[in-house]
C-alpha cells in the first residue's frame, strides 16, 4: 500500500512540475549593458518579451545589505528594476533624467518607482 501511494504521489508531483505557466520563465532582451569592473556593478536596459504592450526597464542590480565598506549580498537572487517607459524615447528620457540627478547637490532625494524581483 505504501508503495502504491509513494507511487502515486510522485506521478502527481511529475505532472504538476510540468503544468507549470511559463510565466516564470519570461524571455528577456537585453538592449544594453555596462559593466564597471572596480565594484562588479552591472546595469542593463532590456524589456520582457512577452509583455503587451512592451515595457523598458533598467536593472540596477542584485540585493545587498550594508554600507560601502561591509557589503552582503543576496546576489542573484534578488534583482531591482526600474520601469523606464514604453517606447524608447520614454526609456531615453527618463534615464537622462537619472543622469541629471548626479549633478544635483549632496543629500538631494528623488523618489523612483522601483520592482524588487527574485531572479
Amino acid at each position: 500500500m505504501k508503495r502504491l501511494f509513494t507511487t502515486l504521489v510522485l506521478a502527481c508531483v511529475t505532472v504538476f512540475a510540468f503544468a507549470q505557466s511559463s510565466s516564470i520563465l519570461r524571455p528577456r532582451i537585453e538592449i544594453a549593458e555596462v559593466l564597471d569592473e572596480n565594484d562588479n556593478t552591472i546595469l542593463e536596459v532590456f524589456y520582457m518579451n512577452d509583455e503587451s504592450p512592451r515595457q523598458y526597464y533598467l536593472s540596477v542590480g542584485n540585493l545587498g545589505v550594508g554600507t560601502d565598506i561591509v557589503q552582503v549580498g543576496f546576489d542573484p537572487v534578488f534583482e531591482l528594476f526600474i520601469p523606464l517607459g514604453g517606447t524608447l524615447d520614454e526609456a531615453i528620457s527618463s534615464m537622462e533624467m537619472l543622469k541629471a540627478f548626479y549633478k544635483q547637490p549632496r543629500k538631494s532625494t528623488m523618489e523612483i518607482e522601483g520592482i524588487f524581483s527574485g531572479a
